[in-house]
């Protein structure tokens, strides 16, 4: 199936003054008294949640404020929005039924139909690169599935791998020279290595429940489970072979970044609630405040509101709302430099950046920089700041792949990735 690719469009903003994380509280949103066991929010309209209780899949369009059953009668372990093609989300439904499977909706949760029946399904992986290629893992020696026609057809991807019960799965961007995908199994994480074959990594052999990162994998963090004293927040910087514990958590649930800064970074458990961390891991922090059930199954972010997370809890769904915002501005010292661009486009489009900037940087240069993942620089231009509002055209690159975007102005430097993909 062809799909028109999305455009995301995300306002960056630039301080003159260090970011500091602004405190903030947990709020109940719906399904109040339902054990939630998945949660994921629409990348583009985060206002569009999807969530499983109780054999049945809910969905609100308005925040949380009401919520609608989806006719399904799925018990979904894991709900997936389409990374590229937001409209499209998956349902993995795995509980030793002649229903288990991946189930797929392709308008934003309204209803679900079957894509592929799978016996004990527990976890799905959309790649961004190469484009089109899915992954599905299952337990109960039923090992990693993989298909390259988005869903249509599906093969064994288990060559080597030395446990067949995989419950979670993760991948980065390929061209980056790293491994990729990994799978999460109850004996450990293994990386598909040189060889084209399933390597066990170097990590404490207790199931890893998820997995998360940025698209690069520096760095990558699971979440490892055997209801032990070694359970906790593992983290790898070495695209997943090495893995050291960053936070020891005992029954974590579910480990999230931050979709626009992998160095901040959530966890949950199954019994104190979530934990945050704002430097890669060095320190950790709770933000239970008025989160009324510590029994956390899951955790969601929309790439296009992170001053918001959701939580599944064994009672309902909960927001926690980061306002006045993640970032603060000095009161005294109010000027900043805002940036909107693209993050997802097609090879060899036009792509614009549009510059808001304060009283007295008209005349201003700016510098424009893309590289590719290897660091090769493909454009550099300076331009100049004409007005409040100023936008800056070019041609993206003919290849598909990750690029990366710096601007810099008046002592300040933004960089971020940008998604090219295939027309």
């Amino acid at each position: 199936m062809k799909h028109t690719c999305k455009i995301t469009f995300i306002s960056f903003v630039l301080f003159f003054i260090p970011l500091i994380l602004s405190a903030g509280t947990w709020t109940l949103i719906g399904l109040d008294g339902l054990n939630v066991q998945a949660i994921d929010v629409h990348p583009e309209n985060p206002d569009t949640i999807l969530a499983s209780a109780n054999s049945t899949i809910y969905r609100t369009t308005n925040g949380g404020s009401t919520w609608q059953t989806v006719p399904s009668g799925i018990p979904a372990r894991e709900i997936l929005f389409h990374p590229v093609y937001p409209d499209t989300a998956f349902a993995v439904m795995g509980i030793g039924s002649y229903s288990d499977g991946i189930y797929r909706s392709l308008n934003a949760g309204e209803s679900f139909d079957i894509l592929n029946f799978f016996s004990w399904a527990t976890s799905i992986e959309i790649p961004i690169f190469p484009q089109g290629h899915m992954l599905a893992g299952l337990d109960s020696s039923g090992g990693v599935w993989k298909s390259t026609d988005e869903g249509q057809t599906w093969f064994p991807y288990s060559d080597s791998l030395g446990d067949m019960n995989v419950i979670s799965l993760f991948s980065i961007e390929p061209y980056a020279g790293a491994h990729s995908p990994f799978a999460g199994t109850r004996t450990g994480i293994y990386y598909w290595g040189p060889g084209n074959h399933w390597v066990k990594s170097n990590s404490v052999n207790l199931p890893c429940v998820s997995m998360t990162g940025d698209l690069i994998g520096n760095p990558i963090y699971a979440a490892l489970d055997g209801g032990s004293w070694s359970d906790g927040v593992y983290k790898s910087i070495d695209y997943g072979i090495n893995w050291n514990v960053s936070w020891f958590w005992v029954y974590i649930t579910s480990v999230l970044a931050n979709p626009l800064n992998s160095q901040t970074v959530f966890a949950a458990d199954s019994g104190y609630g979530v934990i945050m961390t704002t430097n890669g891991g060095d320190d950790w922090v709770e933000i239970n405040e008025n989160l009324g059930d510590l029994r956390v199954n899951d955790l969601a972010m929309s790439r296009s509101d992170t001053s918001h997370l959701y939580a599944a809890t064994c009672t309902g769904v909960y927001c926690y709302n980061f306002a006045p915002g993640i970032m603060q501005e000095d009161e005294n010292r109010n000027t900043k430099f805002t940036i909107k661009l693209r993050t997802i486009a097609t090879c060899g489009s036009p792509f614009s950046i549009t510059c808001y900037a304060p009283n007295g940087m008209n005349g201003k240069e700016i510098l424009l920089t893309l590289r590719d993942i290897t660091g090769r620089k493909l454009i550099a231009r300076e331009e100049v700041i004409k007005s409040a509002k100023t936008e800056f055209s070019f041609e993206l690159p003919h290849s598909s792949g990750i690029y990366f975007l710096t601007v810099n102005t008046e002592g300040m430097s933004f960089s971020e990735k940008l998604v090219v993909l295939k027309k």
